[in-house]
């Protein structure tokens, strides 16, 4: 056994799909079948059963699974151990929105990078689906989530402030320079939806939901400056973090749209393992992205509070 097929392994059992998991590993089809393979024959045991698309596990993957978690742990303090008397080495692998990565994360890094150069660090962009059971099964350190509700109750989770979101389209649209709107008045405005920015989109989603409005037509983008070029070039609204369109509110690229039910906010969330050993250097990013989000970006008020 192979840790290699070990990572293979909990790949798949996080995505579900032999498919998805060749795509994050970036291996071919074939090699991700090839280590499973080898895997089932040396534990003699069948570890997924096909059900439609997915690879679902079978109760001796489940086993497997909790042990790989485990063994993964391990091998981190083993390096960790080892590395005592030297410079503090390593990877992390942390997933988070395009805002995250594109606003908060540059001053983070270059503190970090100066205190440990050595440590290889990896930051994905967000994706809601198949979150929790990747940082689960330790194939992600840590996340970040721009939300109004913290979902995992197994994970560790920490509010770090309030991130403003503010609704925007361009500004020879008609919804441009107008008061306060309603919920209804949004019904046949075309919306685009970052995909890339993980869960803060489900806000206005239930705010319409709830006075009875459905979306005429919703585009979903894997890019942020994507949805943001379509509405300066005024093909609809969307509703993003206030901080990624400040410069084109300043400019007037894009026009504010104020709602009458009020402004509407979300949290940057933390998330990671719960009860698990953590290497020095996961928690010296922790505390140097929190000081520094809070520092420079955190508003005031109750929203700072974690």
């Amino acid at each position: 056994m192979e840790l290699r097929q070990l990572h293979t392994f909990t790949m798949i059992a996080s995505l579900g799909s032999y498919n998805r998991a060749a795509e994050a590993l970036d291996l071919a089809q074939s090699t991700v079948s090839e280590h499973i393979g080898n895997l089932e024959d040396d534990l003699r045991a069948r570890l997924f059963r096909r059900d439609g698309r997915s690879s679902v596990l079978t109760p001796a993957g489940e086993l497997v699974l909790r042990y790989a978690r485990d063994i993964f742990d391990l091998e981190s303090r083993l390096r960790e151990e080892l590395q005592k008397t030297g410079a503090i080495r390593g990877k992390l692998s942390i997933k988070m929105p395009e805002t995250v990565s594109s606003r908060f994360l540059p001053p983070v890094l270059h503190e970090f990078r100066k205190a440990y150069p050595h440590v290889e660090l990896t930051a994905r962009s967000c994706s809601f689906f198949g979150l929790a059971e990747e940082l689960r099964s330790a194939l992600v350190n840590l996340a970040f989530l721009i939300t109004d509700a913290t979902r995992f109750p197994d994970l560790e989770s920490r509010e770090l402030g309030s991130v403003p979101l503010v609704l925007v389209t361009g500004p020879d649209r008609d919804l441009a320079g107008e008061g306060p709107v309603s919920p209804q008045a949004l019904a046949d405005e075309p919306f685009f939806a970052p995909a890339s920015d993980c869960d803060y989109f489900r806000i206005l989603e239930r705010l319409l939901a709830d006075n009875q409005v459905r979306f005429s037509a919703l585009f979903q983008m894997n890019s942020l400056e994507g949805i943001k070029q379509n509405v300066r070039e005024g093909n609809g609204s969307a509703i993003l973090t206030r901080v990624s369109v400040e410069d084109d509110l300043r400019d007037g690229r894009m026009v504010e749209i104020p709602l009458e039910t009020g402004p509407l906010e979300a949290k940057l969330v933390m998330i990671w393992q719960k009860n698990r050993w953590q290497p020095p250097a996961l928690e010296a990013f922790m505390v140097l992205f929190e000081r520094i989000f809070r520092e420079r970006f955190a508003i005031s008020g109750e929203g700072n509070k974690p």
